[in-house]
């Protein structure tokens, strides 16, 4: 279920039931087999072996439709290792890992209830209320705010023995927002809560303002400065934004762009200030981090005692998956909801620069 709502209207919602099998199937031998291996012609029709399957509780069908869609998976795992052996023929493996590893069987069930959904209406009051909180920002020039609810159950089994049966209840709210700086520069933010029910997420008050604190922010960076280079001060990052969290369609998906040299590989800063060496503090309006990677973990100069727990969602590193491509999701409960707890971290030498891309002009009215 999915309801949304923008400055305290209702926007729109959808609720629905989906059953999907997931074939995983390899020919070939532990050593070697047709997995680890792209090949963009093998994206024939269905976009691969996964399938829908009937609602309805007919072991007929069901077990009709899951063979059609084990052998179209034979059929392309054949073809794939068919080019994949082609491939490594003209190739000098430099290290020989196996495809796949012998383990024992392993069964489990997850005996946890399924529960339910709560009703439609009061998740809807809940998300109309919290996205009134920008009908008194006017300098907040788009928002949005979206429940995501899920009650999942998957059914595992192979060849080897082993299966499981796993719950997967998952909530989500999230309120995103964006403005405009006084030179047109585009900027964004957002709060989101996750949670197992939706018992588990804040309550109403306590979730609208956390909204509200994030449209103050949106406001005072409209007008702050970008980051001065050579100056006595530090810089203390506190927020990165989030492609999935994002009103731009175009952030949303640049993880399928081609590299460009120059551009940054996280996401914008979103809250972040210099510091100066008498304490005073100074708001950035947004910054781009440049060269920051793995490596760059081993050049920290101090972390803190105090741990922080930050959650978000997670998509392998292709950014995407084929179920993604052919059962969209409502919203970012799709992928995994993560949880890390880190220190404050110091580093000696980070690159920060203004963003680069083109800016927006300005609305050409005033707010109405």
């Amino acid at each position: 279920m999915s309801l949304a709502a923008s400055f305290g209207h209702f926007s729109g919602s959808s609720q629905g039931r989906r059953r999907l099998a997931d074939i995983d199937l390899r020919v070939g031998g532990y050593d070697l087999d047709n997995t680890r291996f792209f090949d963009l012609s093998g994206f024939g029709p269905g976009f691969g072996p996964m399938r829908g399957l009937p609602l309805a509780d007919d072991t007929k069908e069901l077990r009709r439709q899951i063979w059609l869609a084990t052998d179209s998976a034979y059929k392309q795992a054949l073809d794939q290792f068919a080019k994949k052996r082609a491939v490594l023929q003209n190739r000098t493996r430099v290290e020989e890992v196996p495809d796949f590893s012998v383990e024992k069987p392993f069964r489990f069930t997850d005996d946890s209830a399924a529960g339910q959904l709560p009703d439609a209406g009061g998740v809807e009051e809940v998300v109309k209320d919290i996205s009134a909180v920008f009908k008194g920002v006017p300098d907040i020039f788009s928002s949005n705010v979206q429940a995501n609810l899920q009650l999942g159950t998957t059914w595992y089994v192979n060849s080897e023995g082993s299966s499981f049966t796993r719950r997967s209840p998952g909530v989500s709210v999230r309120a995103l927002a964006g403005t405009q700086a006084v030179d047109g520069t585009e900027l964004e933010d957002f709060v989101v809560a996750y949670g197992r029910r939706w018992e588990d997420l804040p309550n109403r008050e306590e979730l609208a303002g956390q909204v509200r604190g994030m449209a103050e922010r949106l406001v005072r960076r409209r007008k702050a400065e970008f980051v001065e280079r050579g100056l006595d001060f530090g810089i203390v990052a506190r927020r990165l934004g989030n492609p999935q969290m994002t009103l731009s369609r175009e952030r949303r998906f640049a993880f399928m762009l081609p590299e460009e040299t120059g551009r940054s590989n996280v996401e914008p800063v979103t809250l972040a200030f210099k510091l100066f060496p008498d304490g005073r503090k100074e708001l950035i309006r947004t910054a781009e981090l440049l060269g920051l990677s793995e490596s760059s973990f081993r050049e920290i100069v101090a972390a803190s005692e105090t741990l922080t727990a930050y959650h978000a969602t997670h998509r392998p590193q292709m950014g995407f998956t084929l179920s993604s491509l052919i059962f969209p999701s409502s919203g970012p409960m799709s992928s995994t909801v993560v949880s890390l707890v880190v220190p404050q971290l110091l580093f000696e030498d980070v690159t920060l620069k203004r963003p680069t891309e083109d800016v927006p002009h300005l609305p050409l009215i005033a707010h109405p």
